[in-house]
């Protein structure tokens, strides 16, 4: 029962966040996330490693990374205003976007935690796409469950990594002609192989890769950036 009551507080919460205007939310999250990337944490101290080994900024800062992981979660409670705005999306390789989008070969997309990653699977399937995701559950039931829960409200499939079926039914939504989409981290607990990330190795999942070989699926790399307050474009490469 009380797990119940905390999951209907929050909810009401992020409903009413989410009727917020999408700036506001926007600036919150991102002051709510910059504060957080500030406080000592084992999380902060990744991210500043990382930083210095592979960016070599002194510019960018772990504040920085929580800022846009903050701003990218309030934005996400409602995405309309930018999915209906005209300006709100951009896509620099428009014609080679609705070719993907209307071709019937099974594609694999393949994306990082830039920008607003959930914006960019809920664009996909707002200009028409069938896409598929695949997922990590978080670590916290109650954020999991939200999470779920507005990723399905825009129409979002997600295959998560621990399901006993997930690649049976990734396998099945390729052979349909789906988009099977994953945001591409290293060194994760799954099946992976050595590669070269920005000169270092670094154990890379390779089952999407295997999986769009046995299906004969085209493999496109798909990242979404912010230009301005409110505004983002996609950039699509096929690989």
């Amino acid at each position: 029962p009380c797990s119940m009551r905390a999951s209907r507080v929050c909810a009401a919460g992020l409903a009413i966040a989410g009727a917020l205007p999408f700036a506001l939310r926007s600036r919150v999250g991102y002051l709510l996330g910059s504060l957080a990337g500030s406080v000592p944490s084992r999380e902060r101290s990744i991210a500043k490693l990382q930083l210095q080994r592979f960016l070599h900024s002194g510019r960018a800062s772990p504040a920085h990374v929580f800022g846009n992981l903050g701003a990218t979660f309030f934005e996400s409670l409602n995405l309309m205003p930018v999915l209906t705005a005209p300006r709100g999306v951009k896509v620099r390789q428009e014609a080679l976007f609705q070719e993907i989008l209307g071709s019937a070969q099974p594609t694999v997309a393949l994306t990082g935690h830039t920008g607003n990653w959930d914006l960019l699977a809920a664009y996909v399937v707002h200009r028409g796409g069938s896409l598929v995701t695949v997922g990590r559950r978080a670590r916290n039931p109650l954020l999991h469950e939200v999470l779920t829960a507005l990723r399905a409200r825009y129409g979002i499939h997600t295959v998560w990594r621990d399901d006993p079926r997930g690649g049976r039914t990734l396998i099945q939504s390729l052979r349909e002609g789906r988009i099977v989409a994953a945001l591409i981290d290293q060194d994760t607990d799954v099946a992976s192989r050595a590669s070269q990330f920005f000169g270092a190795p670094a154990a890379t999942p390779d089952t999407l890769a295997s999986l769009a070989i046995r299906t004969n699926a085209r493999v496109i790399s798909a990242f979404m950036v912010r230009t301005a307050r409110g505004e983002f474009e996609i950039d699509v490469r096929e690989i």
